[in-house]
Order: C-alpha cells, then structure tokens, then sequence
C-alpha cells in the first residue's frame, strides 16, 4: 500500500522520482511546455474587472503595505458528474483554471517562487462517451491544493476543483497585508471588502466597496455603480489594454515574459506533486 514518504525540497532540473507515485497520480503527467494548457497568460474575468485594476494601482494595501499572506480558490461544479477522460488538457486543472488563478495572483501579490503541490483525481476511471460499459483510466487532475511561497516573501495558499459539486462557479482571492487586507468573490464582480488599520479603534472592520464609473474601466461601460459589469465586458477591458498597448508602444500585463512564468509554475505544481516535495520555481 502506497504511503505518502516525507515532504522535501527538490531543484526540478537535477529530480529524480524517489518515492512510490499513487494509482491517482500518474507517472505520465506531462511537463513538455508543448503539452501544457493553452493559455495560461490570459486573464480570467478576476484579474480584469474594475474591482481587482483598482485594488492594484489605487487602493492603500496595494500603494503602502506589504503582503503577508493571500487565499485564492477557483472551484466549479460541471465535472462533478463522470465525464469523458480525454475531457480537458493533459495537465488538467492546473492548467485550465489553476493557470488564471496565479495570473491574478501574481498580479495583485507577486511572483511565485516555490511551492508544495498536492494533484489530485477525484475518479481514477470514467466511461468513455457514447459507450456505457467501457472505461478508460483519468490521466490528468481534477483538483489540487497548493502552498506558495512569493519572491517578496508573502506565503499563499491556493485550491482548485472542477468536481466540486454544487459550485456552478466560484472564484476569490484575499490578500493580507502589514496595513490592511482585502476580500474579494467573483459572486460580487463589482465588489470589493476591505480593511485597513487606519481606522480608528472600536471602529475598525471590513467595508464594502462598489466599484463604479468613477473608475475609468466601470465608467466606459456604465454611468451608475452596482450595475455589475460582467465577463463579456471583462474580455472588452483586455482587448482595450492590448489595442492601447499597440497603440503607445507600451508593454501592459500580462507580457510574454509573464505566459512563461505561468507555465513554469504549471510545471512546478505538476513535479512537486509527482516528487511529494517543495520545488523551486525558476
């Protein structure tokens, strides 16, 4: 019987497999840059909402205090049910939602630069379509639970499912700093709640913040707050950066730099959970 062996470092260049790897957990995850997910670069509606560009460049964590520590989750229900085994890429939610989640990450906190990665498959066989006897074995994750270390010396923690039934879609982050902290859901695209250590004592806790036309990304669209913009219009604010960027010849973010970043980060979470072991991210 497979027994989890003690977690330790590895350098990903110089690894070799030194423990048993579990029926769950195949030996054949990839990490050939030519297998991973399509697009990690590009930004899920979280990074481009007026809500996360105005915590970035306005609000007081972000102008004067350092991050400590950040949460980030993306969870979702369609794959709770069995599902086709080919279904997805073959680094799985790692690199389908899991790539997004630390582009916003990165963007809000910093760069990852290690991390401990738990990958997992939630059904080691699924039927295969258009046939109800056959099966075939899952070879790529249905979830994963991470911990990150950041270059600036923040530490996160970050999870992922596509079988998390009853979750249509859910994704969050919290980010906490030396000044103040901030919570934010994709349930309330416009909404921010934040905390800073500026008030007063007896009247400190989280408020509610409604981004609204004041922010030039929200006043493009709409004249009045708390009309939520969504992820159509997400997608509008990115095809605006990059017609911009074009436009100026300034680079804006995401940059290429940042998809290969992204992608070694897909790497990292894909041999840490084959090593069982922390792994640093180039």
């Amino acid at each position: 019987m497979w027994q989890r062996p003690p977690f330790s470092r590895v350098n990903t260049s110089t690894a070799k497999s030194r423990s048993p790897i579990p029926p769950t957990r195949p030996a054949s995850w990839p990490t050939s840059p030519a297998r991973r997910a399509s697009s990690p670069a590009s930004a899920t509606p979280s990074r481009a909402t007026p809500c996360t560009i105005w915590r970035k460049r306005s609000s007081p964590p972000a102008r004067s205090a350092r991050s400590r520590f950040s949460r980030a989750a993306s969870t979702s229900t369609p794959l709770a049910t069995p599902w086709p085994p080919s279904c997805g890429a073959p680094t799985g939610i790692v690199g389908d939602t899991g790539s997004h989640v630390f582009s916003f990450m990165e963007f809000l906190v910093g760069r990852v630069s290690a991390l401990i990665s738990d990958a997992y498959i939630v059904t080691a066989t699924r039927p295969l379509p258009n046939d109800t006897d056959a099966r075939a074995r899952v070879t790529n994750p249905d979830g994963a639970n991470i911990l990150c270390r950041f270059a600036n010396g923040a530490r996160g923690v970050v999870d992922f499912s596509r079988t998390a039934t009853g979750r249509k879609f859910v994704q969050s982050y919290e980010v906490y700093g030396t000044k103040g902290s901030l919570l934010y859901a994709y349930d309330e695209v416009n909404r921010l709640r934040f905390y800073t250590n500026a008030d007063r004592e007896g009247r400190r806790g989280f408020r509610e913040i409604d981004v609204g036309p004041e922010h030039e990304t929200f006043g493009a669209f709409l004249p009045l707050p708390n009309f939520a913009l969504g992820y159509n219009e997400s997608k509008i604010i990115e095809v605006a950066e990059v017609v911009r960027s074009v436009a100026s010849g300034r680079p804006m973010w995401p940059t290429f730099e940042t998809g290969h970043h992204l992608c070694q980060i897909i790497d990292a979470c894909m041999e840490s959970s084959r090593q069982r072991a922390w792994v640093e991210v180039s």
